[in-house]
């Protein structure tokens, strides 16, 4: 079924406790988005676009707000899950740590709905994060 497709074990998938030891005790807010480069558009909001996106178009991950204060890093998770990735034995999940770089590049690939994470790192602890969805289909 597609439920059980969209849950598909990424085999580099990485969680912060685990593969970081690093604790999540949420105590600040971040809100991330995303702006659309599609050929044929102005670049506009992934929050705002109720539509799956296209196959092949640019993203830019960022960081909107964010209400912590002192030094921090910022992680990145980027998943995609379905078919598609699956059968092409490209699922991915790793976390990337930016540091305070506060966007992230990423392009469309496959079809299905993906997501992409944000972590606020501070002390050691995940303080804030924020997730996106990334619907992508080549129909609409």
């Amino acid at each position: 079924t597609e439920s059980s497709r969209s849950i598909s074990i990424a085999p580099k998938e990485q969680f912060l406790l685990r593969d970081f030891n690093i604790r999540t005790v949420i105590s600040k807010l971040v809100r991330i988005d995303a702006d659309v480069y599609q050929d044929g558009f102005r670049k506009f909001s992934l929050r705002s676009q109720p539509y799956p996106l296209k196959q092949n178009i640019e993203l830019e991950f960022k960081i909107v707000s964010c209400d912590v204060i002192g030094s921090y890093n910022v992680m990145w998770k980027v998943r995609n899950t379905g078919e598609d990735a699956e059968s092409k034995n490209d699922l991915r999940g790793e976390i990337t740590n930016t540091r305070q770089v506060m966007y992230k590049r990423e392009h469309t690939k496959y079809r299905g709905t993906h997501y992409v994470e944000c972590y606020i790192i501070q002390n050691g602890i995940c303080v804030a994060m924020d997730k996106i969805d990334v619907p992508i289909s080549d129909t609409f």
